[in-house]
């Protein structure tokens, strides 16, 4: 068998191990305390309804609850596992565009790797299984990195287009996602000097898509029990929560355990 082939296979593997971890679970819990809200959200009859429990409730976009919101209107149900699904869905699609987003970069044997650690992280799993936006956010993050390699390797429009659809879908899943744009921004500014006119056009457009997101973002802004849960913690603890979160999840049942992951 070929190279490209045992890769290939090795990203189905990945992709069938981590779909089994996620659906193996995703009804296993009743709705947690943020995933209320997600229901509340959703559970409005019209799409202006839902926008308003967005800005009144919520401290982030509206695409993942548009997107619930759809799927629990068109499937009829508003059960735990409905809720979740967009989030399984996603967090499902994540592994083999991690490998799609990744190999430009590094390779594909480490992007083989990158595939096998999506698959079965286990916050990785946990935002699959869990009614909020973290799934659908580290997928569009990493179509937006698939499409910032796309436009390195051959910057024709299209591709330009495609960073810039993905760079909006990443503003409308979270506004840190703006991190990543403006990172991934100042790349390809530095990287293509001469292709730096259509950087500025899809920069625009970007820009402009964010536009009605502004009185969304002001709402929520404005109404500080919105942000304490972030406001309240430290940075260090904050620092020390992303060490731990992502080598073996949140709530291990023992230090032990926790510190053997680590």
């Amino acid at each position: 068998m070929t190279r490209p082939r045992l890769i290939w296979l090795g990203v189905t593997g990945a992709t069938v191990v981590g779909v089994c971890l996620r659906a193996a679970f995703v009804g296993d819990q009743s709705l947690g305390y943020e995933e209320v809200f997600t229901a509340s959200v959703t559970g409005h009859a019209s799409i202006g309804d839902v926008w308003h429990g967005i800005r009144a409730t919520e401290s982030t976009p509206p695409l993942y609850y548009l997107l619930t919101w759809a799927w629990v209107s068109l499937s009829g149900d508003h059960s735990a596992v409905a809720l979740r699904m967009v989030s399984l869905l996603a967090g499902s699609v994540t592994v083999p565009v991690s490998f799609l987003a990744l190999r430009r970069f590094v390779g594909s044997r480490l992007g083989l790797v990158a595939a096998w650690l999506v698959g079965i992280s286990p916050l990785l799993v946990e935002y699959s299984i869990y009614a909020r936006s973290y799934a659908v956010l580290v997928l569009m993050m990493l179509l937006s990195l698939w499409a910032v390699g796309a436009v390195l390797e051959r910057a024709s429009w299209p591709r330009w287009m495609l960073w810039g659809l993905a760079a909006a879908a990443c503003l409308w899943t979270h506004y840190f996602a703006s991190f990543l744009v403006i990172a991934e921004a100042t790349v390809l500014f530095v990287k293509l000097p001469r292709e730096r006119a259509r950087l500025l056009v899809c920069s625009a457009g970007v820009a402009a898509s964010f536009a009605p997101l502004w009185s969304v973002f002001r709402a929520q802004r404005g109404t500080s029990a919105q942000f304490f849960f972030i406001t309240a913690k430290p940075l260090p603890t904050r620092l020390e929560d992303v060490v731990r979160q992502f080598a073996m999840g949140t709530n291990v049942p023992s230090a032990w355990l926790e510190g053997a992951g680590i």
